[in-house]
């Protein structure tokens, strides 16, 4: 007898724009906490250290700040993501995800990456997938456009 599998709460797609990684997600698929309960759009983009610039890539790989929440939480590394460069990078409703992979030179990325549910638009209709997919191809598009400058 085949197992049944639970329904799941969140779906991922990955996709290649100008050979930059973008992956796209669906999350909170059926809570009642979004317009519609079909969930919340992201998208990340994946910038390897070799597909750049050296120097465009050193303005992107963020300074570690260590940070305590509270007196009694533990310490975390937080990145201050409000920079001209991501900024620059046009992301739906701007830059709310940045995480730093790898450590060695020369083989570390960023991912950097936005939701669809900030305070304006919460009660605006679903978006479709390929609109989002549009979004993301046009985040890669302004990082390669910097590239040109």
């Amino acid at each position: 007898m085949e197992p049944e599998y639970p329904q799941p709460d969140c779906l991922s797609w990955n996709r290649r724009h100008r050979d930059i990684g973008i992956k796209i997600s669906l999350h909170a698929i059926g809570c009642n906490c979004t317009p519609e309960n079909k969930g919340i759009w992201c998208y990340y983009i994946f910038i390897h250290e070799s597909k750049i610039p050296p120097e465009l890539f050193k303005r992107l790989w963020l300074e570690d700040k260590r940070t305590k929440f509270t007196e009694v939480s533990p310490e975390r590394i937080t990145h201050d993501y409000y920079t001209d460069d991501i900024y620059a990078l046009d992301f739906h409703g701007g830059c709310t995800y940045y995480a730093k992979h790898g450590h060695t030179e020369g083989h570390r990325s960023v991912e950097i990456g936005c939701d669809y549910n900030h305070l304006y638009d919460q009660e605006e209709p679903f978006k479709p997938f390929h609109m989002v997919e549009l979004d993301a191809q046009n985040s890669v598009d302004k990082l390669l456009d910097i590239l040109c400058k």
